[in-house]
């Protein structure tokens, strides 16, 4: 067990900082080199896949000289290199906002709103841009080495024909293909909580799915026939057989195949859209308040029946809530008269009890007069068995404030020395207020501090669970239980078991860094309430390494859940802010600034629960 941090002993950088944590829920691996990652998803298509293709098409298909073919594979790598460090480049641009974004994210920074917005905006729309630059960089970086090969070599009419004609054709492919890989890519990072807070801008391009698969439908017949008329084409011209009635016959051949080609894919399109529109229908009429409204059979079983299904249900569950608030509209007169006749009749036993409760006022004062004279006595007595001042240490700088709810306080705390030395301290929290309260933290401040000091060979898990068996001994079945901490020191080792209470903090004296003790794995290392009987669990320990400069604050969840006037509550981000941004002085002015940071968020606001608040830095 150990303090989550940057080595086995010392909590630090990344398992304990929930303020450096990335945007809500995001993953880091997520955005680990999109760069690198991107571009070979992506342009890896166009580079490995598509080149080389088009390079085979070149060999095979347009049937080159040896003279031509030579001038050809001269000229190619070039081109080639150069068209890679230009896509690289325009991509790093287009990227340019979201890759400021990420790494900000990376290292836990705040991001703008403004910044914030243009890098999902360019983020949302990066298949449209992406597929868009796609389209004009085919045709620049093929029209290139085609135009040198058209300079500085004798090409035939078909060859010239067939080279002009594939940029075009790569770049509609591209186009296409571009926003589909592009779109799926950054689908899956956007999936992993990257963008997670939400912007005012629709940031997503309209594109209906029968549009899409029309569009992919349409391109997956035509290029094919494409490339075999192509293939055909040349090979005709070069052998000089080429007729009218041949391209005529071809022609009509062609024409047959597209028909048969888009047949399917146009019944593939009519069905998704029947189905679509049926579920969309459905929708809307409900959505427009017609819960009795029926929905269409489908008759495959898919995924379109199985959302029809799940709406189904819904209305069903909407029908039954509007009927019941119908017949609570219907039945309200009648209740309102009836309750009408109740408050009148009530009315008449209170005016006849008046008398009664005068006479029950005055008994009222005179008890609560005398509670308060016995809470006071009780307030002062406990404030007797609590540390008056924080008391000096060789190796800790401490400081403590304490603030009770009442006279009579559910917090309590300790300082544990030997020989001068600080070997422990303590931090507890009884649930509930009042007297008997009250009087269960000098119970629990007097057996806690006995089996502290008397059972210093045992580990610290071991004392918390005697410490537990006897104050459920000595309470019996109440319904208070115990909260807290308890600390023991060892040199520069702190052995920690936490009973249900809130996480220390800790502050790093060498980085700044503030966070949660947590397990090794990130986690809350909690055990549950002192003093109940029946919750047979044990009591984990933690063990962390404090360097000079460390600190840890210790509290109460007064300061914790303390709320302002808008109902917010100064919660753990509050905390660990106000403990960063402390002056790295002594242990005082460390508290002092949480304190004035504390009562300006609350401010005018009433506390409603005991603060304490202790903060311990080693020297």
């Amino acid at each position: 067990m150990a303090a989550a941090g940057h080595d086995t002993h010392r909590p630090s950088n990344s398992a304990v900082n929930r303020e450096e944590s990335m945007e809500q829920g995001a993953d880091k691996k997520a955005i680990r080199n999109f760069f690198i990652l991107f571009n070979v998803m992506t342009e890896g298509l166009s580079f490995f896949v598509v080149v080389p293709i088009v390079l085979f098409y070149v060999w095979a298909n347009i049937q080159l000289t040896p003279a031509q073919l030579e001038l050809f594979n001269k000229t190619w790598p070039p081109f080639f290199a150069f068209g890679l460090a230009f896509v690289l480049v325009n991509n790093w641009i287009v990227l340019l906002p979201v890759l400021k974004y990420f790494k900000k994210l990376r290292k836990g920074q705040e991001v703008p709103d403004g910044e914030y917005a243009r890098a999902k905006k360019r983020f949302f729309r990066l298949p449209v841009i992406h597929a868009v630059g796609a389209l004009f960089r085919w045709l620049l970086l093929l029209s290139l080495p085609i135009l040198v090969i058209n300079i500085m070599a004798d090409l035939t009419v078909p060859q010239a024909v067939n080279m002009w004609l594939g940029p075009p054709l790569c770049s509609l492919l591209g186009i296409m293909s571009y926003f589909t890989i592009t779109e799926l890519y950054i689908q899956r990072i956007i999936n992993r909580g990257v963008f997670s807070r939400k912007t005012s801008e629709d940031l997503s391009p309209r594109l209906s799915l029968v549009q899409r698969l029309t569009v992919l439908s349409v391109s997956a017949v035509l290029l094919p026939v494409f490339l075999l008329f192509m293939f055909m084409y040349i090979t005709v011209e070069t052998n000089r057989i080429g007729t009218m009635l041949l391209y005529v016959r071809v022609g009509v051949i062609i024409g047959i195949s597209i028909i048969f080609g888009l047949f399917t894919p146009i019944l593939l399109n009519m069905t998704i859209r029947e189905r679509m529109n049926a579920v969309v229908a459905f929708l809307k009429r409900i959505g427009g308040g017609d819960l009795e409204a029926p929905h269409r059979e489908l008759i495959a079983h898919d995924e379109f029946s199985d959302v029809i299904a799940e709406v189904d249900d819904m209305r069903n569950r909407l029908r039954v809530a509007r009927d019941l608030l119908l017949d609570m509209n219907v039945n309200l007169e009648k209740k309102v008269a009836e309750r009408t006749e109740e408050l009148e009749a009530a009315m008449n036993e209170l005016e006849a009890m008046n008398d009664n409760l005068v006479r029950v006022n005055r008994e009222l004062e005179d008890t609560e007069r005398i509670r308060k004279k016995d809470m006071y006595l009780a307030g002062s007595v406990q404030s007797g068995f609590l540390p008056r001042k924080a008391p000096a240490y060789q190796s800790y700088d401490i400081a403590f404030t304490y603030v009770p709810w009442s006279e009579v306080s559910g917090d309590f705390f300790d300082f544990y020395e030997s020989e001068g030395e600080l070997k422990g301290v303590g931090i507890f929290d009884v649930s509930g207020h009042g007297l008997s309260s009250g009087l269960l933290t000098l119970l629990s401040k007097s057996i806690i501090s006995r089996h502290f000091n008397f059972r210093k060979d045992q580990p610290l898990s071991g004392i918390v669970e005697n410490i537990n068996r006897e104050l459920v001994e000595e309470i019996g079945q109440i319904d208070n239980y115990i909260t807290g901490i308890l600390l023991r020191f060892l040199d520069d080792r702190v052995e920690y078991v936490n009973c249900a209470h809130p996480d220390i903090v800790f502050r790093s004296g060498v980085s700044g860094k503030v966070g949660m003790i947590l397990e090794r794995t990130g986690t809350e290392n909690k055990s549950s309430f002192l003093g109940v009987a029946g919750i047979n669990k044990p009591f984990p320990s933690l063990s962390l390494k404090l360097g000079s400069g460390d600190c840890l604050l210790l509290y109460t969840d007064c300061l914790l859940e303390a709320a302002n006037g808008s109902g917010g509550s100064f919660g753990e981000t509050g905390i660990m802010e106000a403990l960063r941004k402390a002056p790295n002085g002594s242990a005082q002015e460390i508290l002092n600034h949480i304190i004035v940071e504390f009562t300006a968020f609350h401010g005018n606001t009433a506390l409603k629960d005991d603060l304490t608040a202790i903060v311990i830095k080693r020297k």
